[in-house]
């Protein structure tokens, strides 16, 4: 299980994404761009190269368990898998950060594909950057606020410096969607990760819940699945046009 592994650095992990589909346009001829079901040039570009359908039913799969289903329109299914990658690799990098002293490393797997297929890379063979791409970006920021994994019916949101200063910062958490704000407050953070508060947590509500901050270099934010899976599909496209889905990205 994630949440449970003890390891200080890990070397590789990584969660497939589809690319976008004017690459998929690219790469795959016109009768076999969709359905992905029984696709022998989906199998053959899907990093296996034995026309097994194993890693393109991967994706599928890992749509599912995010979402309980499996969109059948290929925009929406390219949209779902995307954020099913970034939400994955969001969780391993924040884990990472916020498990620090104890783990301190991480090499999530991969930034680019060396040809065109369907991967765990966050930037596909034509350019066309993941929305992981842009998950990744924002919590590698130096200062980042994140939540942990629930515990006793709370999840601790915590804040991470590695800017090498003490920075002062203050912060609001509210519900993304309704707009309720749930608990602000201010802090002076230094080198230890430190925990600023514990939000009441319900493994039956599904919410997602923003964190906003402030500090000397700048504003930032971040944002969290409150509840077990399956999420709604629709209701978190909702929040990607609410919010854009880049958090902190500038290009």
């Amino acid at each position: 299980c994630y949440t449970q592994h003890d390891a200080r650095f890990v070397s590789e992990t990584g969660y497939h994404g589809c690319p976008a589909k004017s690459s998929i346009e690219k790469f795959i001829d016109p009768e076999y761009v969709w359905p992905y079901f029984d696709n022998k040039q989906w199998n053959l570009h899907s990093s296996d190269q034995k026309n097994s359908p194993h890693r393109v039913m991967l994706m599928h799969n890992q749509v599912k368990q995010l979402f309980g289903t499996v969109p059948t329109d290929m925009d929406d299914y390219i949209l779902a898998s995307q954020i099913s990658q970034a939400e994955a690799k969001k969780f391993f990098i924040e884990n990472f950060r916020l498990g620090r002293p104890h783990r301190t490393g991480i090499i999530w797997w991969n930034l680019i594909d060396g040809w065109p297929q369907f991967s765990d890379a966050v930037v596909d063979y034509y350019y066309q950057k993941k929305l992981a791409y842009h998950y990744i970006k924002n919590v590698q920021q130096p200062f980042l606020l994140a939540f942990s994994e629930p515990e006793n019916w709370s999840i601790g949101l915590k804040a991470v410096n590695d800017t090498g200063k003490v920075l002062p910062c203050s912060y609001e958490v509210k519900d993304a969607l309704t707009g309720q704000v749930l608990t602000t407050g201010e802090a002076s953070v230094g080198e230890e990760v430190l925990l600023l508060e514990q939000i009441p947590y319900s493994y039956a509500e599904k919410r997602i819940l923003m964190v906003s901050w402030k500090t000397p270099l700048g504003s930032g934010c971040n944002h969290y699945l409150s509840g077990y899976v399956p999420f709604a599909y629709d209701t978190y496209k909702k929040f990607l046009n609410q919010y854009g889905g880049m958090n902190n990205e500038k290009e």
